[in-house]
């Protein structure tokens, strides 16, 4: 028996080792065995745990987990119908050598969708008492993903039992090997999206940015501005990983925050960063308008800073920091 793969973590692309103050725990908590930890020097893997499920690497935000042949998708093309067979390890023949279904996560059933699937027909065992199904969430992300297609006007994604073996309804997977005699599903060697620059659009978001016949789509991810408590500071802007919040100045227009919904990932960082606890991440909304900002000189250390126009509360003149830390006092008093 091959030994197991264990997590390899781009300590380049991961939130901890990015960002001093994340506290992204998502590899962590998603990990039904408890073999990734968060401790004091950041991840930790306790190797004896790990089974290889790869539902670490399908639920980090920024793709920075990755197990060898832990990304269920098929090599061979679908059959006409767009069906595709997903078989749980524990029911071939040689038992726990390969990834368990949580490794589809909604980004892989996303690049399934793109590759034309339209119908997953899946054999599990007993996921409640598997050390790595318990909880699988495929259905629930696949409801994620149906929720936003229909939001679309695209094509859902069905799912059933795998029928009996040796059926004749049994779908062939295109041209490759046949189904029925093989009883597997071939495992791709990597993430979809793991070869080439970690800036690579996901799956997910390709997949919300196609054009559709809804009006007012949901994304599976929308961060929402709350400009009564927001500075402007442009904090989260610099710290998205995914550029899914932009500032927008354009010559004899207002300065605009925008946010591009489909890009998000959900990894939170804007809402951990921000002091003001002015941003938050919403599942399955609509998208929201950015923000509209108004230019102010600060009347303490004079430098130009922005506001949000529709912020309630009244402004007292003072950037950011000077509102914070008023040190041009001190200087005044030393002036004088």
């Amino acid at each position: 028996m091959k030994p197991r793969p264990l997590p390899a973590l781009d300590e380049t692309v991961c939130l901890l080792d990015r960002t001093a103050g994340a506290t992204c725990d998502a590899c962590a908590r998603a990990c039904p065995t408890g073999a990734l930890r968060l401790g004091d020097d950041g991840l930790e893997l306790i190797a004896d745990l790990c089974t290889a499920c790869g539902a670490c690497g399908a639920t980090c935000p920024v793709r920075a987990i990755t197990i060898d042949r832990a990304v269920p998708l098929p090599l061979t093309e679908t059959d006409v119908s767009g069906a595709v067979v997903l078989i749980c390890p524990e029911v071939r023949l040689v038992r726990g050598t390969g990834p368990c279904l949580q490794a589809l996560g909604l980004e892989g059933l996303a690049a399934l969708w793109l590759r034309g699937v339209r119908r997953l027909l899946v054999e599990t065992a007993s996921c409640d008492t598997c050390p790595s199904g318990r909880g699988l969430p495929l259905i629930q992300h696949l409801e994620t993903l149906n929720a936003l297609l229909a939001d679309r006007g695209l094509p859902l994604i069905s799912a059933g039992p795998l029928p009996a073996r040796g059926a004749d309804h049994l779908p062939r997977l295109g041209q490759g090997p046949d189904a029925r005699r093989r009883g597997l599903l071939a495992f791709s060697a990597a993430r979809p999206e793991a070869a080439g620059p970690k800036s690579r659009q996901t799956a997910l978001a390709r997949l919300q940015g196609l054009p559709g016949r809804g009006t007012s789509p949901r994304f599976a991810h929308n961060p929402v501005f709350d400009p009564q408590s927001c500075t402007a500071c442009h904090l989260c802007l610099r710290i998205c990983p995914e550029a899914a919040l932009t500032l927008i100045i354009v010559e004899d227009q207002p300065v605009t925050y925008r946010v591009d919904a489909a890009q998000c990932t959900g990894c939170g960082l804007c809402v951990q960063s921000c002091e003001e606890k002015a941003i938050s991440i919403v599942t399955l909304a609509t998208a929201t308008d950015g923000i509209t900002l108004v230019s102010r000189q600060c009347r303490g250390c004079l430098v130009a800073y922005q506001r949000p126009a529709d912020a309630l509360r009244d402004d007292d003149g003072l950037c950011p920091i000077c509102a914070r830390a008023p040190h041009y006092r001190k200087l005044h008093q030393v002036l004088r």
